[in-house]
C-alpha cells in the first residue's frame, strides 16, 4: 500500500474471455486519478487471448496482478476469489468489457464516510447496433427507477433502502458490479457472493449489506456498461431465462423469509402497507415454475430440463433452515418425491 495518497483501492476484474473488451477495461482501471490502487484481474480458463493480454498488462505496470484458475469455476465463485486476493480497504468491481472514467474510484472515495460499507454511481450505456429495442429499454428504465429511489444522493439509510426493497422485489437498485465499490471488511462481516445463484447473485449481495448499513449513492454517471449480445445480462436471459425468472427468485425469496441476515428486511416488511410476506412470494415463484413446466407439455425436452434446474433449487432450499412455510415445504417435499419416484423409475427399467 502507497502511504499518504488515501485509502488503498483495489480494482477486481474478473475475466472469462474478454475478447475485444478487455484491454480497454484494465486501461480505465489503470487511468484511475486516485493513485493508491492495485488491479486484481482473475482469468477463469479463458480460451482466447485473455491470459496473454494480461500477463503483458501485469508486466507493463507492476500494480496490475494476474491470477488464473486451475478450471473454469463460475462467475461467481470466480468473483469471491477476485475479493479473497483484494489487499484494498475497499473492493472496486469492474466486469471486463466495462469501462471507468478517470474520476470513478476518487470521486467514490470522496463520497463515503466512517461508517459506509457501499457505494455506488450512475452509469451510461453504449449500446452494440444488435441490441434489441427490449433490452434497450430495460437498461433506460433500470436507470430511471435509480434515480427515482436515489434522486441527487446522497443515498439511503437501511431502513429507507429496505423499504425501497420491499416495493421492488427482485429489482437490483444497484445494477450491475461494474458501477459498486464495496468496504473489504464488510464481506467478513456479511460473507460473500452466494455461489448458489448464477445471475442474480450481485442483487442479493447489495441487499444482504444495504439492507443492514444502508447504501451511498453518486449521481454522476461514471462508469460506462458495454451492452452487447455476449454481455452477460443478455446471455443470462436469452439462455436462461426458466432461472431467472422463477428459481433464482425462489432462491431470493428464500433467503429474504429466513435468513439471518435479513432480519431487520422481515421487520421493515411486517411495517409496509400492505404487509410484504416473502414466503407467500415464494410461492408465488415456485407456482410460476410449475405452471412453465405444465405448459410445456409432459415430456418435452425443456419441461424435462426446467424440472431438474427446479428439484436441484429445491434441494437446497429444503436444507436452509428455517422452513419458509408448512406450506411451501409441504409442497417442495412433495415435488422432491415425485421427481425421485421417477429416477427410481427409470432406474429399474433400465437394470
Amino acid at each position: 500500500m502507497k502511504s499518504g495518497m488515501g485509502p488503498f483501492v483495489s480494482i477486481c476484474i474478473p475475466v472469462f474471455n474478454g475478447g475485444p473488451f478487455f484491454e480497454r477495461c484494465v486501461e480505465s482501471a489503470l487511468a484511475q486519478q486516485h493513485g493508491n490502487t492495485e488491479i486484481i484481474i482473475v482469468d477463469n480458463c479463458s480460451s482466447d487471448l485473455t491470459a496473454d493480454t494480461a500477463r503483458r498488462l501485469q508486466k507493463q505496470d507492476g500494480r496490475v496482478r494476474f491470477f488464473s484458475n486451475h478450471e473454469n469455476i463460475g462467475l461467481v465463485k470466480n468473483t469471491n476469489r477476485c475479493v479473497q486476493l483484494a489487499q484494498g480497504e475497499w473492493v472496486k468491481f469492474l466486469h471486463a468489457d466495462d469501462e471507468l472514467d478517470p474520476e470513478c474510484v476518487a470521486a467514490l472515495i470522496e463520497s463515503v464516510d466512517a461508517d459506509d460499507d457501499v457505494v455506488f454511481c450512475s452509469r451510461r450505456f453504449r449500446f452494440a447496433p444488435e441490441t434489441s429495442v427490449y433490452w434497450r429499454n430495460w437498461y433506460m428504465n433500470h436507470g430511471e427507477l435509480v434515480r427515482s429511489l436515489f434522486g441527487a444522493g446522497p443515498g439511503l439509510c437501511a431502513e429507507e433502502f429496505r423499504r425501497a426493497i420491499c416495493r421492488n422485489i427482485g429489482s437490483n437498485l444497484l445494477g450491475e458490479p461494474s458501477n459498486v465499490m464495496v468496504r473489504r471488511s464488510a464481506f467478513d462481516r456479511f460473507g460473500f457472493f452466494d455461489a448458489r445463484f448464477r445471475h442474480i447473485d450481485d442483487l442479493e449481495m447489495w441487499t444482504r449489506i444495504g439492507s443492514q448499513s444502508g447504501v451511498r449513492y453518486c449521481p454522476s454517471p461514471m462508469v460506462t456498461y458495454n451492452v452487447h449480445e455476449m454481455s452477460a445480462t443478455n446471455k443470462n436471459w436469452t439462455k436462461e431465462e426458466f432461472r431467472l425468472k422463477f428459481l433464482e427468485r425462489l432462491v431470493l425469496l428464500d433467503k429474504f423469509a429466513s435468513a439471518q441476515d435479513y432480519e431487520a428486511l422481515r421487520a421493515t416488511a411486517r411495517r409496509m402497507s400492505p404487509p410484504v410476506d416473502f414466503a407467500k412470494l415464494a410461492w408465488l415463484a415456485l407456482a410460476g415454475a410449475r405452471a412453465v413446466i405444465r405448459r410445456a407439455g409432459a415430456g418435452s425436452e425443456y419441461a424435462k430440463e426446467c424440472e431438474r434446474e427446479l428439484c436441484g433449487v429445491l434441494g437446497d432450499l429444503t436444507s436452509t433452515p428455517p422452513r419458509l412455510s408448512n406450506r411451501l415445504s409441504w409442497e417442495i417435499e412433495r415435488i422432491l418425491n415425485r421427481y425421485l419416484r421417477r429416477i427410481s423409475a427409470r432406474f429399474n427399467r433400465n437394470g
